[in-house]
């Protein structure tokens, strides 16, 4: 029986006893895989010996790229037993469009349109609700408000297409939303109302260092208006 390892750390685990290591997003990666276990693989599997020596790993962002997709829905099955009360992940797009100095996610400065269809997006929160009564999720984009032409796409949905509250929560960059409240009030019709905000440094010499360049107290004013105004 084969063992697969794979996440967006895969390389850095020390793990023992793992035939195969895919690194990143692993869709692609995985299905051929799938395919070399079971004899139907048309070419060789592409691995990157230079991170972990003799160790079999798939740098799946450079070799097996899954990105961007119209579609990331992970649908679920009546045997995952899933409960109305639970939270499952979800993605609205897959990449970053920034260049942040101190990152190091392998897809950044992403260009293109990266979202997944309108389409996609309404009929997996509708077949959750429908078999499972799921209305929470944690969207796992890398920064859920980093295009408001996004947000605008799926609160158009939420708004016209879906008969129930659904309620996000996902990483937000908070200067961003510091500089632009006018996103705030699509924000609020997507249902995203769980903020997780990653604050660099209140630091303004640090911040401009990083290219983070938002004064401190405009930032920690901003902060306290977008509580405010989610409240209310």
């Amino acid at each position: 029986i084969p063992r697969v390892l794979g996440g967006q750390s895969v390389a850095l685990t020390p793990a023992e006893n793992i035939d195969y290591w895919v690194d990143s997003f692993g869709e692609v990666a995985m299905l051929e895989l799938a395919k070399t276990f079971v004899g139907n693989s048309s070419s060789a599997i592409k691995f990157d010996f230079h991170h972990l020596g003799k160790r079999k790993l798939i740098k799946a962002v450079h070799n097996y790229p899954a990105f961007p997709f119209k579609s990331y829905w992970n649908k679920f099955e009546k045997r995952d037993f899933l409960k109305p009360y639970e939270w499952v992940n979800m993605e609205l797009s897959r990449g970053c469009i920034f260049n942040c100095q101190f990152c190091n996610f392998p897809v950044l400065g992403v260009k293109e349109d990266h979202t997944r269809t309108r389409e996609d997006f309404e009929n997996e929160l509708k077949y959750n609700y429908e078999n499972f009564g799921i209305k929470n999720y944690y969207l796992s984009d890398e920064t859920v408000n980093d295009d408001i032409n996004k947000i605008i796409k799926f609160a158009d949905v939420v708004e016209d297409k879906i008969d129930f509250d659904p309620f996000f929560s996902g990483f937000m960059r908070a200067d961003i939303m510091t500089a632009k409240p006018d996103t705030w009030e699509h924000i609020v019709r997507l249902g995203l109302g769980g903020h997780n905000y990653g604050i660099e440094t209140f630091n303004h010499d640090s911040g401009k260092m990083i290219s983070k360049g938002m004064h401190p107290d405009k930032l920690k004013q901003g902060l306290l208006d977008i509580k405010k105004y989610f409240k209310d």
